[in-house]
């Protein structure tokens, strides 16, 4: 067990009897303690969420740089392929518009779909 967790550990013990305590002896917490306990348990969960985010940012970069590195080391994979690999970017002749000259105004991000202008 990390320094992390063993904060996280200590936070939840403590929590939990700071709860049991106020429930044996019939004591309410003070609304300015619930709404801290609140407002500290979003920063924790938003920061948990961002430190997922960044782990799964970091396993896409790896899996990417591997099937990058797959495909410019296949003999079969056609060199115009390896250039715009190698190069980051798909030639302006190879660009294809599949909105038919629409300008886009909204992409839904849990469904995809898209609003045109």
């Amino acid at each position: 067990m990390n320094k992390e967790e063993a904060k996280d550990e200590l936070i939840k013990v403590l929590y939990s009897q700071v709860m049991d305590l106020s429930m044996m002896s019939k004591i309410e917490l003070g609304d300015d303690v619930i709404a801290e306990i609140k407002r500290l348990k979003e920063i924790i969960n938003f920061r948990n969420n961002i430190d997922k985010l960044i782990e799964q940012g970091a396993e896409l970069a790896r899996k990417h740089e591997e099937l990058r590195d797959e495909i410019l080391n296949n003999p079969d994979t056609p060199q115009e392929l390896k250039d715009i690999i190698i190069e980051n970017r798909i030639p302006d002749d190879k660009i294809v518009d599949l909105t038919g000259g629409k300008r886009i105004k909204y992409i839904n991000p849990d469904t995809f779909e898209i609003e045109y202008e």
